[in-house]
C-alpha cells in the first residue's frame, strides 16, 4: 500500500498546486500577462504569446497527474515547470536584487524571497514521489486523497503566511506606479493591459 498511497498523494498535491495556478490566471489573465512582463526574462512582444503557453501547460501537467497512465510524464512536466519558476525567481531575487515582485503563484500577491524558493524546493521533492508506480486499491486512495488534502490546506497556509508576512512591501509598491528605477529595487508597473494595484510562479 505504501507505494500506492505515496505515489498517488504526492501526484494529488502536485496536480491540485497546478489546478489552482490555472484557475487564478485563467481569470485574471491581464494581471497574469503583467506579471510575466515584471520578471524581465521575455521580450515585451512575445509575453502575450508565452501566457497562454504556460497556462496550457500547467493545464497538461495537472490532468497528466491525476491520471496513472499518464503520471510519468505529468511529472516530468511538473518539475520542468517548477525548475523554471525557481530559477527565474532565484535569477531576480539574487542577481538582480528584486523582492518587490510578486511571484505570479495565484491568491495574495507573495513577493520572491528565499522562502518562497524553499517551498518550490519541497514541491520539486515531491515530483520522483509522482512518478512512483500506483495500483487502484481502494484503501490507498482513501489515504492517498485525505493526505494530499492535508498538504493542499498546508500549501495555502504556507502561501497566505508568506503574502502576510510582506505586508510591508505590499504596502510600498501599492503606492507606486508607472516606471520603476533600473537598480531593480522596486517594480516597473505595466501600464494598460497589465495589472493596476497589485505587485504584477510564475507555480509552481
Amino acid at each position: 500500500m505504501a507505494p500506492d498511497l505515496i505515489g498517488n498523494a504526492a501526484a494529488w498535491v502536485l496536480a491540485g498546486v497546478f489546478a489552482a495556478a490555472v484557475v487564478h490566471k485563467l481569470g485574471n489573465g491581464l494581471e497574469f500577462r503583467g506579471v510575466l512582463e515584471q520578471y524581465r526574462i521575455l521580450p515585451v512582444r512575445l509575453v502575450p504569446l508565452a501566457a497562454p503557453v504556460i497556462v496550457l501547460l500547467e493545464g497538461c501537467a495537472c490532468l497528466a497527474l491525476a491520471f496513472p497512465s499518464w503520471r510519468l510524464a505529468g511529472a516530468w512536466l511538473a518539475g520542468g515547470l517548477l525548475l523554471a519558476y525557481s530559477a527565474a525567481i532565484s535569477l531576480n531575487l539574487h542577481v538582480r536584487g528584486r523582492t518587490a515582485l510578486d511571484c505570479g503563484c495565484g491568491g495574495a500577491p507573495i513577493p520572491l524571497s528565499g522562502w518562497l524558493l524553499l517551498r518550490n524546493i519541497l514541491l520539486l521533492a515531491l515530483v520522483p514521489l509522482a512518478a512512483l508506480p500506483t495500483a487502484a486499491s481502494g484503501a490507498a486512495l482513501a489515504i492517498a486523497a485525505a493526505v494530499a488534502l492535508f498538504f493542499w490546506l498546508a500549501y495555502g497556509i504556507g502561501n497566505q503566511l508568506l503574502a502576510n508576512r510582506a505586508s510591508p512591501a505590499l504596502a510600498a509598491l501599492g503606492g507606486m506606479a508607472g516606471t520603476a528605477p533600473d537598480d531593480g529595487a522596486a517594480v516597473r508597473r505595466p501600464r494598460g493591459d497589465a495589472i493596476q494595484g497589485r505587485m504584477g510562479t510564475a507555480h509552481a
